[in-house]
Formats: structure tokens, sequence, C-alpha cells
């Protein structure tokens, strides 16, 4: 049980040292960027001493993640289990590594995790896309895909100043819906005034239940102009006209 009051305290002081690391790195994101993958490795860390049972872990996970993590079957170990976990996090959202953190009540991680979440909403309303271009998104491993990754790309018809990180978190929040959670931003380009939206995606569903038409529409709404899979066009339109749909 953790005590409400001292978890209170921890978290305001937690908040209010990353905020000053925040303010002091005045915008510049490589340096926001830095902050936080500090404070990840420092949850990754503390995680790591919570002593785990390798079968309960794995249930967990296996369950929280509704199948799309095929890979957690290879695991013999809860260190196997939690390398899985930190590849599923990003610099927008580390769901995955949370909801361990919540279930097993990681006491030593759960105001650092709060304090990540929290910090991270905020920077999401007020960073433009313009700062983040070509920046890495995924906290943990290389940017290079597991052999289990679908390769998701977007072009979207929004111009970078004008739109903010939460413009692409929403997006990716509305347009996968309850698969979300499993979709992880990579990085975020420009490409002729458009932005193009790298993702992954656990490679155990195909196109047409990864991207449903509902999907297609939440898209469209928000200026999607071409979505890519796996190499593959699955949907591209030329002015009003729809000219490949998969």
């Amino acid at each position: 049980q953790i005590d409400r009051s001292s978890y209170a305290s921890s978290r305001r002081e937690s908040n209010s040292t990353v905020l000053k690391e925040i303010i002091s790195a005045n915008g510049k994101f490589t340096a926001i960027r830095a902050i936080f993958d500090k404070l990840f490795k420092t949850i990754c860390e503390n995680v790591k001493l919570h002593r785990f049972p390798y079968e309960d872990l794995k249930k967990f996970v296996k369950k929280y993640s509704d199948g799309y993590l095929p890979q957690i079957s290879d695991c013999v170990t809860s260190n196997d289990v939690l390398e899985l976990v930190y590849d599923k996090c990003t610099f927008m959202d580390i769901n995955y590594l949370e909801a361990v953190v919540r279930e097993f009540k990681v006491k030593r991680a759960v105001v650092l995790v709060q304090c990540f979440n929290t910090n991270i909403e905020e920077l999401c309303q007020y960073v433009p896309v313009r700062n983040v271009l070509g920046e890495y998104f995924i906290l943990s491993r290389s940017n290079q895909p597991l052999r289990t990754d679908l390769v998701i790309k977007m072009i979207i018809d929004q111009n970078p100043n004008h739109v903010t990180l939460q413009f692409i978190k929403d997006a990716i929040s509305s347009s996968f819906g309850s698969l979300a959670k499993s979709v992880q931003l990579v990085n975020i380009k420009e490409i002729d005034d458009m932005l193009l939206v790298t993702c992954f995606f656990p490679n155990c569903l195909s196109a047409s239940l990864l991207v449903p038409e509902s999907a297609i529409e939440l898209m469209q709404r928000r200026g999607l102009v071409e979505l890519t899979i796996d190499g593959s066009v699955y949907w591209k339109k030329e002015k009003d006209h729809i000219i490949i749909q998969r």
C-alpha cells in the first residue's frame, strides 16, 4: 500500500525537478529528450529491482497486449518480459511499462511514471511538430524494426508549424482505436510541405484489420494523403478522389 501523503509529496517534488530541467533546456528538443531518456532509464532501473513472479508477469503482459506481442512466447525469465515491455515504450507513450508498474505495485517506480506522463502530456500541448522533425521517439532500442514489426507510414497534409505533438498523439489514438497502445511512433519527417509519420506495429494482423474503413475516414479528416504498410501503398488519394485502396 502506498501512503497517499508521501506519494503526493514525492510526485510534486519529482514534477518540480523535471520541470526545472525542461525550462533550463530552453525549448531545445534534444536537451528535453535527454531529460526524459534519463527519467525512463531511472524508471527501468527501479522496475528491475522489483521481484516479479515470472508466470504472472508474462500472463499479464500477454493479456495487456491483446495477443499482439507474439515474441513473448520466447521469454523464459521476468527480465526477458521486461525487455519486451521497455521496447514498447516511446517518448510520448510508456503505457506498457505503466501498466506493469501499476499491476504489480512497483512502489519505487509509481511516482516516476506519473512524473513522466504528466510532463509529457504538458509538453505535447505546446511543442510544434516542426521542432521534432527527424527525431527518434522509441526509447529503448535501435532504430531498426523488430522482425515482427509492420512499418506503417502516413503522409498527412498538415503544416509542421501549425500542429503540435498532441495532434500526432491524437491522430494515432483516434485512428487505431483499441490497437493504438501497440502502435509505436518512430519519427516524423517533412515531405513536400506535409508530414511523413512512421510507426511500428506487431506483424500479426492483416492490414484490413489494423486499418479498417472507419479508421481511414478518421485519418482523412486529419489530412491523410497516403498510407503505406510494410512498403506497399494501402490507401492513397489524389485531390478528392481515392486512387488506391486495398
